[in-house]
């Protein structure tokens, strides 16, 4: 067969070529490209007995990810706000450092009686990755925040959230920014616990230094379909579900909670003892990652005697694209002493 394009160089890669495994790292091969890679295979003791095989590699190039911290939010019209697109990315992107070639688009358009208006000339929108909104910039009401992320060679990605500006004073509530896109629903050390934290804005904590405002949290967990959080939600007062309640700034599950591939709504509400304040609301959707699927455990021979030797495998195990490779780990069943011929889980 006759090939064209620029030939890889593996062994400037430093990649061992004369074996007869070959590995590649991530980030190795460049996304959006076709590679075709032949092994040659020669004896040892005649230089002229070799066979040669191809194999064709496809590398995909993924999709920009358009990323807004938060969710939809209620604010004060009074405040000034930031909403943080910083968490978008593209993840076909090798290397240190930001990526220099996303570009980011943004606007922010009144919805009123179903017209659109257009953004204020004061609210920044230039090629940055947050949008701000200084004080009094807009007036009551509900707008959309429209993040788009772009770069040369891919298709633009496009996320927004809804913002309700109000005409008296709100407390804004921040969401720490999620490290990951989608989170294990099951964990083993306290480190891996899936968690949402928060934090109100220097007003609101200045009123609370000042014994004049004294927040009231409440969270609610619900699941996302077709775009809406449906059903009275999960029940996070209990503690087979929660560490922490859901009257704190910050809401932490136990392992096992939360169902495996399923897109959650965790909104949280904050309004004041007092009752002088209108109530905030901020909310972010996280898809919790389904487990790996499609496989078998197999064995051969399925029966035998005490000298007979077993071969097991684990077949056909897949998992989104992100995610791969898997590890597999064997545990064994001892016999229960107590119980002959019932097995006991060993941990």
């Amino acid at each position: 067969a006759n090939f064209t394009g620029e030939a890889l160089s593996l062994e400037a890669l430093g990649i061992g070529v004369s074996k007869s495994a070959l590995s590649l790292t991530a980030g190795a091969l460049l996304p959006g490209l076709t590679y075709f890679f032949e092994v040659r295979a020669t004896m040892a003791i005649d230089s002229a007995s070799t066979s040669v095989a191809t194999v064709q590699v496809v590398v995909v190039a993924q999709s920009l990810l358009a990323v807004i911290a938060g969710g939809n939010r209620r604010v004060s019209s009074a405040g000034a706000l930031l909403i943080d697109g910083s968490a978008s990315y593209d993840p076909n992107f090798v290397g240190s450092g930001a990526d220099a070639a996303l570009v980011y688009s943004w606007s922010l358009v009144h919805v009123a009686n179903l017209t659109i208006s257009a953004m204020p000339a004061s609210v920044t929108t230039t090629n940055a990755s947050s949008l701000s909104v200084p004080a009094d910039a807009m007036g009551a009401g509900f707008y959309v925040a429209t993040l788009t992320l772009s770069k040369a060679g891919l298709v633009d990605s496009t996320t927004q959230v809804t913002v309700e500006f109000s005409a008296i004073f709100v407390p804004t509530i921040t969401f720490v920014p999620l490290d990951e896109i989608k989170y294990n629903t099951r964990w083993e050390l306290p480190s891996e616990r899936f968690s949402l934290s928060t934090k109100l804005d220097e007003v609101s904590q200045a009123l609370m230094a000042a014994k004049s405002f004294s927040p009231v949290y409440t969270w609610s967990a619900r699941v996302v379909v077709d775009g809406e959080a449906e059903g009275a939600g999960l029940d996070l007062t209990d503690s087979q579900v929660t560490t922490t309640g859901a009257g704190r700034p910050t809401l932490a599950f136990l392992s096992g909670a939360l169902t495996p591939n399923t897109l959650y709504s965790f909104a949280l509400s904050v309004h004041s003892v007092e009752g002088d304040l209108a109530v905030a609301f901020a909310e972010v959707r996280v898809l919790m990652n389904r487990d790996p699927y499609g496989g078998v455990l197999e064995v051969v021979p399925a029966s035998g005697v005490a000298g007979t030797g077993f071969s097991l495998k684990a077949l056909g195990w897949n998992d989104d694209e992100e995610d791969l490779p898997l590890s597999f780990a064997f545990s064994h069943l001892p016999l229960n002493v107590a119980r002959p011929g019932v097995l006991a889980l060993a941990g």
